[in-house]
């Protein structure tokens, strides 16, 4: 079997069991297993493919129709301008959440410490894609990472290391954290927000990942109320707390900012024009 034959016979496997994105998702699997990029496979149409290279394949093709995450199958997924090792136990980094990058990247100069190199910290960090993306693109800054899972702290660890950041790991519980926080310039998370009863209606793929990092009660906004209220002490006067929020949570994290004191408290949209992030200030007299 030709690298072409074998390619079409994964899309259609994939599309029977009702995939939408059957052939991309087939043609990233299949680049996985032969160890090039994907597009080098028209390249390759006519190569023939070895015994185990196809049982590879369609062990895998078989995982996926079974809804099995494509970014754990293939072991890493890209993020803004790096690469992030994933598995069960991370969280899958995803588009919307480098609009909170290019965000914090944005406001960065304006933030109090800025020229000395300022302090942040990210919370529930996950994969780190967060964390190390602010390292690389905001010069001189010293990140802390928080994470409280051991699981997706190894992967926090290596992905570190995988992307040559200076960022410290650390295994905490965010919240009891903030008693060891230094006084930070930019304080960012993208912490579980979606509601029980969202969770019940979610895609298949993502019942594998970890519940920790999603689930967050019955309104969603437990991790607001308490990040907000709880780190506001840990920002120093203006600088800035960024947080990924759900479509739907843009006036009740507004509120909730306001409540707990923040000033300068705006919702930033993604590019599906959904709201996907909240941003608030300590007050420079605060």
């Amino acid at each position: 079997m030709v690298v072409a034959e074998l390619q079409r016979r994964g899309a259609e496997m994939l599309r029977r069991s009702g995939l939408e994105d059957a052939a991309f998702d087939a043609r990233q699997l299949l680049a996985h297993v032969l160890h090039t990029g994907s597009a080098q496979l028209p390249l390759w149409g006519d190569r023939p493919v070895t015994e185990g290279q196809q049982a590879r394949y369609l062990q895998l093709i078989s995982r996926r129709a079974r809804r099995y995450p494509l970014q754990y199958l293939l072991g890493s997924w890209p993020f803004y301008d790096g690469e992030y090792l994933v598995g069960e136990g991370v969280l899958i980094p995803r588009p919307d959440t480098e609009r909170l990058c290019e965000i914090a990247i944005e406001l960065a100069p304006g933030l109090p410490g800025y020229s000395a190199g300022p302090a942040i910290c990210d919370l529930c960090s996950g994969s780190g894609c967060i964390a190390v993306t602010l390292q690389k693109h905001i010069p001189g800054s010293h990140v802390t990472a928080v994470e409280k899972s051991p699981a997706a702290f190894r992967y926090l660890q290596k992905n570190i290391a995988l992307n040559g950041a200076d960022v410290q790991p650390v295994l905490a519980d965010v919240l009891g954290y903030e008693h060891r926080c230094p006084p930070c310039s930019l304080i960012t998370a993208n912490p579980p927000y979606i509601t029980a009863a969202e969770m019940a209606a979610l895609q298949p793929e993502v019942c594998y990942e970890p519940a920790m990092a999603l689930a967050a009660g019955a309104d969603g906004l437990g991790f607001y109320r308490a990040i907000a209220r709880r780190y506001l002490p840990c920002l120093l006067p203006g600088g800035a707390l960024i947080l990924e929020i759900g479509a739907s949570q843009g006036p009740a994290v507004t509120e909730i900012l306001k409540n707990c004191g923040y000033s300068g408290v705006f919702i930033a949209r993604d590019y599906a024009q959904n709201d996907r992030v909240a941003v608030a200030r300590r007050p420079a007299a605060g």
